[in-house]
């Protein structure tokens, strides 16, 4: 499966857990300008072959790619937190041979999108254009595999934090990580096993940050409406 990081600024974290892994990785500079992320993967897509993408700040644990690898349908992803959430977006995300080979002009049907205030081609609308495209014209959705990757961008960090509804006890991120919600606490049984982490070399262990895959930080995340720990029983 072809491996492809597009990126503005490549961070650390991401290059190291690909480097862990002995595959060949294609890095592709787009910071030049707001349009370069949608014209390589219309290249890539009008090339027919099925390819990965991991974008710039997401770091895959040990065995995240070749899950993706082995999932049979078309289009397949991993979630990553996302400002308020776990989704599976563009950062980690497989695209199948048969896909691009059955569905050729895929990239070329984001042109044609009713004009939503943005840009044509803007990078920060890709994601969304092409999952649109996607579940409306091809009509298939996205296969989603857990545990979720990490996501280093700072913009979408976690605010706040994560207690069980139950017992209001804190719940690990790495629990977090591991399922959906409603996320398992220590009266639901025994807890999940670890996500495989791999170890990094000892020149490469000073650029792994804290939000690694070995992360245990303890959040919560709290009722906009309540003021209680989410997901909390009083409907909004």
């Amino acid at each position: 499966m072809r491996i492809v990081v597009p990126y503005a600024r490549l961070w650390p974290e991401t290059k190291a857990a690909l480097d862990a892994t002995g595959r060949e990785v294609e890095y592709f500079y787009v910071g030049g300008s707001p349009t370069a992320y949608h014209e390589l993967l219309l290249d890539i897509w009008h090339q027919g072959e099925g390819f990965l993408v991991v974008e710039q700040d997401v770091v895959p644990y040990v065995g995240a790619i070749e899950e993706l690898e082995q999932c049979p349908e078309p289009w397949a992803g991993k979630p990553y937190w996302i400002g308020s959430g776990f989704y599976a977006y563009l950062g980690f995300t497989r695209f199948s041979d048969t896909l691009l080979r059955e569905h050729p002009g895929v990239m070329d049907a984001l042109d044609s999108l009713r004009d939503d205030g943005t840009p044509r081609r803007y990078w920060g609308r890709v994601d969304t254009r092409l999952g649109q495209v996607l579940n409306d014209q091809v009509g298939i959705s996205i296969c989603t595999h857990w545990p979720a990757v990490e996501h280093l961008n700072p913009d979408k960090a976690l605010k706040g934090g994560i207690n069980c509804s139950l017992c209001g006890e804190p719940i690990a991120w790495e629990t977090a990580k591991r399922t959906p919600p409603p996320w398992p606490c220590e009266h639901d049984g025994p807890p999940l096993p670890d996500i495989p982490r791999r170890e990094l070399a000892p020149q490469q262990e000073q650029t792994v940050s804290v939000a690694d895959v070995n992360d245990t930080r303890v959040v919560t995340i709290n009722c906009v409406y309540c003021g209680g720990p989410w997901p909390c029983g009083c409907n909004g």
